[in-house]
């Protein structure tokens, strides 16, 4: 927890620089229980403080086309769970300088997250 926590101060320190910027990548966190499918509740700490850090560096979570969920933990059956834990983060300087970018979440393959195309 605390790594992340060091992330997210990390991440904020860059939300004052006044420049176009994107984070992106398996962030390991869904930001609400509908971005979790199947398996164990997850830790309402965790999302409160990943919410809380979007929203304190001022990020957009930008919209992904094709699947919203991008990983599976590769069991079956029952044991099957999907989650969105990659995503594409802006700031409203890269809304403003390129509000028309088209982020894509691919099928997955062979690995357990879908890779991102943007």
């Amino acid at each position: 927890m605390m790594e992340r926590r060091e992330l997210w101060d990390h991440l904020c320190s860059f939300s004052c620089s006044g420049v176009s910027w994107v984070v992106l990548g398996d962030f390991n966190n869904i930001c609400s229980d509908d971005e979790w499918v199947g398996g164990n509740p997850r830790v309402r700490v965790a999302i409160e403080e990943f919410n809380s850090c979007i929203n304190s560096c001022g990020l957009i979570d930008w919209k992904l086309e094709g699947k919203q969920l991008s990983w599976c933990n590769g069991q079956q059956g029952m044991a099957t769970s999907w989650a969105k834990l990659d995503r594409v983060l802006v700031n409203n300087v890269f809304v403003t300088k390129f509000g028309g970018a088209v982020a894509h979440l691919l099928s997955r393959r062979t690995l357990d997250h879908s890779p991102i195309l943007f």
